[in-house]
């Protein structure tokens, strides 16, 4: 069924007027857009609610997909369940800190000593190239996958810190994922840490930068990573318009980081 919006609308508007078009339709969704227990909502295959939920804005280039829980068994119903409870627990019990530096392997291999034995298991290590930077949102939701992605299929990678980078990147190549950031080599480096455990990282700062982005920081490195993203896939219709601002930036990576699981 196709909806001609000739613009942006909020999710539950767009909704509410497909039940309109379709009254089948009013088993799943409220008239006023709400989506009724027992059924999953999905923006160009990325749950709702990793976006801003019946908030988010969707267009004439956004697939919305509606299907009951029972469709594809538990394992649909527990990721539905994980990104609308665990990702909020996730974003309310995680810190993301954000810290620059200048290295290469060692340098690397210093962080993650340090972390290892002052923050222990539940802290995690992303590292980018200068040019490249992610929100906490999109770390947040690469980390709900990761999660999931242990219940599910099994890590692909032995570093759970490599495998939050092919989750946020949707590749299965670790080599490709390292090169394609600027992880590797000796250069200037974007130091993203998650920490879930209260974890006291102050000693990073004998080693790194402890840095504040702001929005322009975070688009820039932001828009460098969904180039990478759309570069080599259409990232499920998102269009390049998205790149200009910060909330269509995250939801172009991470309807990348989506990709991974659709294959899984």
């Amino acid at each position: 069924m196709e909806l001609s919006i000739g613009g942006k609308i909020r999710l539950g508007e767009a909704l509410s007027r497909l039940v309109k078009l379709e009254p089948s339709l009013s088993r799943a969704i409220e008239d006023d857009g709400k989506i009724k227990p027992g059924y999953l909502v999905f923006i160009n295959d990325a749950d709702y609610m990793v976006y801003q939920g019946l908030e988010t804005e969707v267009g004439d280039e956004d697939t919305i997909t509606i299907m009951p829980v029972s469709h594809g068994g538990s394992g649909i119903e527990w990721e539905a369940d994980l990104f609308r409870r665990g990702s909020e627990a996730l974003e309310k019990g995680c810190v993301v800190e954000y810290y620059r530096g200048y290295g290469g392997g060692e340098l690397v291999a210093s962080i993650e000593k340090i972390l290892e034995e002052r923050c222990g298991n539940e802290t995690y290590l992303l590292v980018f190239g200068s040019r490249f930077l992610i929100t906490p949102r999109v770390a947040i939701a690469a980390l709900a996958r990761l999660k999931r992605a242990g219940k599910r299929s099994g890590f692909i990678a032995r570093k759970p810190s490599i495998e939050l980078l092919l989750r946020i990147l949707g590749i299965r190549k670790i080599s490709k994922a390292i090169e394609s950031v600027g992880s590797a080599g000796v250069g200037d480096k974007n130091i993203v840490i998650i920490s879930c455990g209260g974890c006291n990282s102050k000693d990073l700062e004998d080693l790194l930068e402890r840095v504040y982005p702001d929005e322009e920081e975070l688009k820039r490195g932001m828009r460098n990573m969904a180039e990478l993203c759309l570069g080599s896939r259409p990232a499920y219709g998102l269009d390049r318009r998205e790149l200009e601002d910060l909330e269509g930036l995250e939801k172009i990576i991470i309807s990348c980081g989506a990709s991974l699981e659709v294959e899984e």
